[in-house]
């Protein structure tokens, strides 16, 4: 349809949600954080374009080319006036807090027991583990799902995951079972310390058990992390994850994500580093990812760490962005590129469940163990029995906070962290509230060079 026909029935307006900047070669870039949009705007074009996106009502007779009118509307930069996108927002939240039938996700703790003693840990210090008992009440929990449920995704944790090996293979093979049968769709993650996984448990857990995405953490090089994550014995757990990790690593299935975590703080975040280089010389950059990450001392059982935590907005500015920037001078891969969000974290939808292994459900995993924070249980049929603690997770409503619902990242982040929020935690602005503008200029550098909008190129 012609334009200008078009825009005399329609009247259109700018995103609210659109940013404009300069790449470091000059070019002007422009990005929209609902429709994800991307554009390199000729830099000729771009006072008439900046211009009329400025309006509060673009009219029909917009000096803009047919082309350049429709790869506006398209990239979500120019949109019909009687939108509202807070309502958009509002429905992309909705649909995915409470689409109860389709997907259910479980992070599933199969044992309290941990084999290190993490300067930082944020968890109740037991060595319960999952017995076989409820381990029968969560396969029939998802036999119980109907033949609507579509997706089951499963995350391991715990403690440590692998010292309930066994639970792990029971537990995984009946999902599978169940899945197979009803044409479920069915995924699986780990997070682990990676001191038991050894080669053969990584065949085995990737291969026969579909757990595709593992994550360790490992704070540095060796003098650094073995005082920070050590073995209850005191003993380093480096030279052990390095091992596991470079025997695993070199043989990496293309359909397997392996992510390394890094948790930086005062003390270690510029050493933290030097554990880029440690694995590069492994040669191990093009087969795993690195995530580093902000000690928080979010919990009451780790606040002593508080004083050695850095802010979020020093963190974001600095100390993330170099990392990332010396990760891919060195070849590894990043997901970089800011997407929408319907809500910001598995808590606060309706089919989420973190199941602590002494039988007890919760909302977040900051909170398990903590009994008086549980939202319920699953009974001897397999069906969850709520209280009234999942009714105050399910109210959260972050499009009630003004602050929020009139930040220009708001799509980004869905009002951040709902734990934050219910402890009332002041720093819970997300790295884009901070970074926004350097990261995609890093996306832009490196789509330059030949990527897509997933990962940096290696």
């Amino acid at each position: 349809m012609d334009k200008n026909i078009n825009a005399q029935t329609k009247r259109y307006k700018p995103s609210k949600y659109n940013f404009f900047f300069q790449a470091e070669d000059g070019s002007h870039l422009a990005y929209n954080a609902i429709s994800g949009g991307f554009a390199k705007i000729d830099n000729e074009k771009f006072p008439v374009i900046y211009k009329t996106l400025q309006a509060e009502d673009i009219m029909s007779d917009t000096v803009l080319s047919q082309e350049v009118w429709n790869k506006l509307v398209e990239g979500g930069f120019i949109i019909e006036s009687e939108i509202d996108e807070i309502d958009l927002l509002k429905v992309k939240n909705r649909m995915e807090r409470f689409n109860a039938n389709q997907s259910l996700s479980l992070t599933i703790l199969p044992t309290f027991a941990c084999n290190f003693q993490c300067i930082y840990c944020y968890e109740v210090k037991r060595n319960e583990s999952m017995d076989w008992d409820l381990q029968t009440r969560l396969v029939k929990l998802v036999e119980g799902g109907g033949d609507i449920l579509r997706f089951l995704h499963i995350t391991w944790m715990g403690g440590e995951p692998l010292l309930g090996l066994r639970t792990i293979e029971f537990l995984s093979s009946k999902f599978l079972d169940i899945c197979a049968k009803k044409g479920i769709k069915y995924s699986a993650g780990m997070i682990t310390n990676g001191y038991l996984l050894t080669s053969e448990i990584f065949e085995m857990l990737s291969s026969k058990l579909l757990v595709k995405n593992f994550q360790i953490t490992i704070d540095g090089p060796r003098e650094v992390h073995d005082v920070r994550r050590p073995l209850k014995n005191g003993k380093g757990s480096f030279s052990k994850i390095l091992s596991n990790l470079r025997n695993i690593a070199h043989s990496l299935p293309a359909d397997v994500e392996m992510i390394i975590r890094v948790n930086l703080d005062k003390t270690n975040v510029l050493t933290g580093m030097e554990l880029i280089d440690i694995l590069f010389e492994e040669g191990l950059s093009s087969k795993i990812s690195l995530m580093p990450a902000r000690v928080d001392a979010a919990t009451p059982i780790c606040r002593d760490v508080s004083e050695s935590c850095i802010s979020s907005s020093t963190f974001y500015k600095n100390y993330q962005l170099k990392f990332i920037n010396k990760s891919i001078n060195k070849g590894f891969r990043f997901k970089i590129y800011p997407r929408l969000v319907g809500s910001s974290c598995m808590a606060d939808r309706i089919n989420a469940y973190v199941i602590a292994p002494d039988g007890y459900l919760y909302k977040c995993w900051n909170e398990v163990g903590i009994e008086t924070e549980s939202i319920g249980f699953i009974d001897d049929r397999g069906k969850i029995k709520h209280n009234n603690k999942m009714v105050k997770w399910l109210a959260y409503d972050p499009f009630e906070i003004i602050k929020c619902i009139r930040c220009k990242i708001f799509p980004l982040c869905g009002g951040g962290c709902p734990y934050k929020r219910k402890q009332r935690i002041a720093e819970i602005c997300v790295s884009w509230k901070y970074n926004l503008k350097e990261m995609l200029n890093l996306f832009y550098r490196c789509q330059q060079k030949g990527g897509d909008k997933n990962e940096v190129p290696k």
